[in-house]
This record gives C-alpha cells, structure tokens and sequence, in this order.
C-alpha cells in the first residue's frame, strides 16, 4: 500500500560470461573463502549418532556402552539424539510428545548428562546433543502453557505434522525466539562439555504467520546462538525443513540431508 515498505530476504548472485561452471565456481569460492559457510576450512569429526541404533529409548547404561564402543571403532564425536528430554510427557518413540520440554529425563538419564560427558572424557571422544528447537507437541507442557505460541490459522483447525502430534512454533513472535533460543542455550552453558548441537526440523511450513517474519525470526535465533557459542559445532538436520541454503550455512558446519542415506 502507499506509504508502506517491503524488506526482502537477502539475496546472493553471481554472473558470468562464460558458462554455468564459471558461475558454480564462483559461489564455491564465495562459500570457502568468506563468510559464507561457518568454519569452512575446519575438517569435521567422524560421527557415531545414537538414532539409528536405539531410537528413543535412552539410558544412561546403554548411552555410556555405546559411548565406549564408538571410541574403539575411532569415532570423534559421539552424538546422543531424539529420547533425552521430557518431563511430564516422557519421549518414548519419535512421534510422542516432549517436544518443547528442553530438560534431561531423569526417569532415563537420572544422573543428568554429566555422567556420559565424563566418559566421553575418559575415551578421548566429544558429546553433541539432539534438539528439535523450533518445534513443540500437543503432548508437552510447553503447549499447555502456550497454545497461541503454534503457528496456525486464526480460528482455523491446527495443523500436525510428525505422527499427528507435531506443531511448528511460530518464530515471528519475539516471545517464541526468546524461548527457542534458551532451548538450547540454557542446556549447554548447564553442560559446558557439548561440543555438537544437531538441530533438527521435521515438518514442513504450514500457512498462519508471516513467512519471512517467521524466516527471520528463525536466523536471528541461529545467528544468536552461533555468537555466544563459536566453539560449539551445529549440524542443520534440514531432511523435513529443507534449509540446506546460504541462509543457514553462515551459521551451522554440517547438513543432514536425510535419514535415507543408504
């Protein structure tokens, strides 16, 4: 409307006379050479995830064995995923509630993440952690303090996503970034011996907020969190968000395609 302005999400190009290889090149030089990919002479570790060999069902016994097996394979760096946290709601499979409940189980962990940080230690491998920040079940007492934090259609239905329980929170709220970001800012200055964040994203965007709002919003949170933590190495888990893009490269060192990588 008259009077009114539009700011549009950044936007990163390049042009050449000679051919699309010219113009692919250039963008790997931008990638490598600037700021546009966070780290990006830095050799990334060997990884052992937890997901494919348990799923949620965590425990301390079987989190320090299979921290002690990843070691002797040669392993850098073991990750624990999804099955961690919870409170009320326990995570007991990937589509039950939880999410949006950003503290350690104790009915899993009842020692806390202290006890496999200190045999990560002992076996010369680093800890990373799981989190789906972004996002929150119907199932979690997050929702049940803060139902009009979900994106959705005013007075329209919710729409779920994962399982039929998985709600996306909506990021163009200042509130909602104020929440993501303690998420996981709080868990690792509690635990200041995880040297990985994987930060996953499995639901695609659902109309009933400001798209680029909700866009910025979600950067300015990353952005944030890779100021306060330049040590600590975050993985985009993007197979559900497609976020795979110069946007995000600034501030995460690794992307998970999809979990069907075989």
């Amino acid at each position: 409307s008259p009077g009114e302005e539009y700011v549009s999400p950044s936007l990163l190009f390049s042009f050449s006379e000679n051919g699309k290889g010219s113009v692919s090149r250039s963008f790997h030089r931008y990638m490598r050479d600037r700021r546009g990919c966070f780290n990006p002479k830095k050799e990334r570790p060997v990884v052992l995830n937890s997901w494919e060999g348990i799923g949620t069902k965590v425990s301390e016994e079987e989190i320090l064995r299979m921290i002690r097996d990843a070691a002797s394979l040669g392993a850098e760096m073991f990750v624990l995923d999804d099955g961690w946290f919870g409170g009320k709601y326990p995570r007991t499979q990937e589509c039950s509630g939880g999410l949006g409940d950003w503290k350690v189980d104790a009915r899993k962990l009842p020692n806390g993440l202290k006890p496999l940080l200190e045999e990560c230690r002992k076996n010369d491998i680093r800890f990373g952690l799981w989190f789906e920040p972004e996002m929150v079940n119907v199932k979690s007492e997050l929702y049940e303090k803060h139902p009009d934090w979900v994106v959705r259609k005013k007075d329209g239905p919710l729409v779920c996503g994962r399982g039929g329980t998985q709600l996306m929170l909506d990021l163009a709220k200042p509130e909602v970034r104020e929440h993501v970001y303690h998420a996981v800012a709080d868990v690792l200055k509690a635990n200041p011996g995880i040297e990985y964040v994987k930060w996953d994203h499995n639901m695609n965007g659902s109309k009933g907020t400001d798209s680029d709002a909700h866009n910025n919003g979600a950067l300015e949170v990353m952005a944030r969190l890779r100021k306060e933590f330049p040590k600590v190495m975050f993985q985009l888990c993007a197979s559900g968000g497609g976020r795979a893009d110069v946007g995000t490269m600034r501030f995460f060192e690794e992307f998970w395609a999809s979990d069907e990588t075989n």
